[in-house]
């Protein structure tokens, strides 16, 4: 009896197994973000694209496994996406929902596309297989390993063929130029987590070599198996081209991070350090000169960098430099006719020659720099003085450029009259210059050939407390911090070359 029983469950567990196995191949399981809802079912990958004009699906197979999908990339265990290693056929099959009025639409070598009516709407579609080769990382999105750890790749980009098509067989009537654009695959270990950063070769006034030299680009993409280190067989739109004659002293690499990475990165390799020098544009700025540094002509620099979650990767400057004799560096003509004035805010406001726009930030409490610069103003001012008001502002330049001195003048309250101030200007690479007068007219006036934080002090001689009596109110303005005014850091377009992202959005 004991025997059939156990017979019994045997089979029942085997068939519950078979059931489960083969419903484990037919259930779906569906992800949604904002516009895009993917679904994965038998193998296959389907991409729905809800656009304010157009709606686009796509079928995609051998692609391997999806557990996720986020911020526009399919989310694979690292098993599974380190499979793409290999090269490999994709097949796909895109359809774009177009204007009823469609009678015709062409690939642009001719080849007609199919126009399929699904109920009361029109179709344009299209099947065909992608080439996948992960060492080819010469056609930029076409196929691209973006990334490794540890012989991990981390995320992948498979691009389209340039799928651009005609409506109407009227070669002057394109339709969005393509049916369907790039897809992001990323391991669960990064997603989400995505840092970006870009890197630039600045002058003094930090203002890049490539718009100086009229040349510079960008490049996307970066794999173990295929490292870049010669770029000189490579467009020039790969490299900043700094004068020739040019005092490396005075010029300075230039990484800019979109999470905090610490007071410095180590460069690989024994290629120097860049320091943290503030926040411009909402990102993390790192610097050194680059006679500080151990980077010679066309070479890559490699560095690690953490992502929001703490996962370490590996990153590269795919920007490197050449001196040039034909990249000169201009200077603004210090001319009264060239003059210009810029109030920001209504409390600061900037005096210079040039064509160039500013901006401010205040530099908060919790950033390093607010504590750097404070350490140096708690340094330089004796001990019997007291801070009445602190405030640390970062004013950068957005655009334009500028020549000469620059006459920056804050404005206080006029109840500060009469007392002293102390301005500290972070200059770079643990450098400072300082300022010292009395303030009048609720105004502090001083006079810099660059930008960058500066602390501003306002205090007063400390004197002995005087006894309080009972009853009697104590009138003495309490010790402390308070800001001189409040900013909003405005969203500026990043500028500058070799923009490197983590992962491709699926457009």
């Amino acid at each position: 009896m004991k025997t059939k029983v156990k017979i019994v469950l045997f089979a029942i567990i085997m068939l519950l197994a078979i059931i489960l196995l083969g419903n484990s191949n037919v259930q779906a399981a569906t992800y949604q973000e904002a516009n895009t809802t993917v679904v994965t079912e038998n193998g296959k990958v389907i991409i729905t694209e809800n656009g304010a004009e157009e709606t686009t699906v796509m079928e995609v197979e051998n692609l391997e496994e999806i557990i996720g999908y986020k911020k526009g990339s399919l989310i694979m265990t690292q098993a599974n996406i380190n499979k793409f290693l290999t090269p490999r056929d994709i097949s796909y099959t895109v359809r774009k929902k177009v204007d009823n009025s469609v009678t015709k639409a062409e690939l642009e070598d001719g080849t007609e596309l199919e126009i399929k009516t699904i109920g009361n709407e029109k179709w344009v579609v299209y099947s065909g297989i992608i080439k996948y080769d992960a060492y080819d990382i010469g056609k930029g999105w076409d196929s691209c390993i973006v990334g490794y750890k540890n012989d991990d790749i981390y995320s992948v980009t498979i691009g389209d063929e340039g799928l651009g098509y005609y409506l109407n067989g009227n070669k002057n009537d394109i339709f969005d130029g393509t049916l369907w654009n790039v897809i992001g695959l990323e391991t669960e270990k990064t997603a989400g987590a995505q840092v970006y950063y870009t890197m630039n070769f600045v002058n003094e006034r930090n203002i890049s070599y490539e718009n100086i030299g009229g040349k510079g680009g960008f490049v996307m993409g970066y794999t173990k198996l295929h490292p870049i280190y010669d770029l000189t067989k490579f467009s020039d739109g790969l490299i900043s081209m700094v004068p020739a004659k040019a005092d490396l002293s005075k010029v300075y690499l230039k990484l800019n991070m979109s999470a905090y990475q610490g007071e410095s990165i180590v460069l690989k390799n024994g290629k120097g350090t860049l320091y943290y020098e503030g926040k411009e544009n909402s990102m993390y700025v790192y610097k050194n000169k680059v006679s500080n540094l151990k980077i010679k002509e066309n070479e890559i620099a490699e560095f690690s960098y953490k992502l929001t979650n703490g996962y370490e990767l590996d990153g590269h400057f795919n920007t490197v430099y050449r001196l040039d004799s034909n990249a000169i560096e201009t200077v603004v003509k210090v001319e009264d006719s060239t003059k210009n004035e810029q109030q920001i805010d209504n409390k600061v406001g900037i005096s210079y020659w040039g064509d160039a726009s500013f901006n401010i930030a205040k530099v908060e409490k919790t950033d390093s720099i607010y504590t750097r610069v404070e350490n140096e103003i708690n340094r330089e001012l004796p001990k019997n003085k007291r801070i009445l008001h602190l405030d640390i502002l970062d004013i950068y330049r957005v655009s334009g450029d500028f020549g000469g001195k620059l006459t920056i003048t804050f404005d206080v309250d006029e109840k500060y009259n009469g007392k002293h101030y102390y301005v500290s200007h972070y200059t770079g690479l643990g450098e400072y210059e300082s300022f010292s007068g009395e303030i009048a007219n609720g105004k502090i006036t001083i006079t810099v050939s660059s930008l960058s934080p500066f602390g501003i002090a306002i205090y007063e001689e400390e004197t002995a407390t005087k006894p309080v009596d009972k009853g009697e109110k104590d009138e003495t303005p309490p010790t402390g911090t308070m800001n001189i005014v409040g900013y909003v850091l405005a969203t500026t377009i990043l500028a500058g070359v070799g923009i490197v992202a983590v992962k491709k959005n699926l457009k």
